[in-house]
């Protein structure tokens, strides 16, 4: 049952499914332990409601240049996407 193959049990289909969204859980989890501190504390002001470049500046103590660098960097990590220009949410 490796690789590619013919649906023919439902149950199955889920258990496999679960699995591997559990496998993702864990390592987004783990991915999470990577952040750098800064990274760590961007990411924590963030949520699924999108958030505004002046509200991180306001909670954080970065100059503007500093904190543009750390999103991106959360962003090619793919724990952060832009969804209008300058307002951010988790990637969960």
């Amino acid at each position: 049952s490796q690789g590619a193959g013919i649906l023919s049990d439902i149950g199955e289909f889920l258990r496999d499914y679960a699995m591997l969204s559990d496998m993702q859980n864990v390592q987004l989890d783990f991915q999470k332990n990577l952040l750098e501190k800064d990274e760590t504390l961007v990411y924590s002001l963030l949520d699924f409601c999108p958030v505004g470049i002046g509200t991180l500046l306001d909670k954080t103590s970065f100059q503007l240049y500093e904190l543009l660098g750390i999103l991106e960097r959360l962003k090619q990590k793919g724990f952060v996407r832009e969804t209008v220009p300058n307002y951010y949410v988790q990637v969960f």
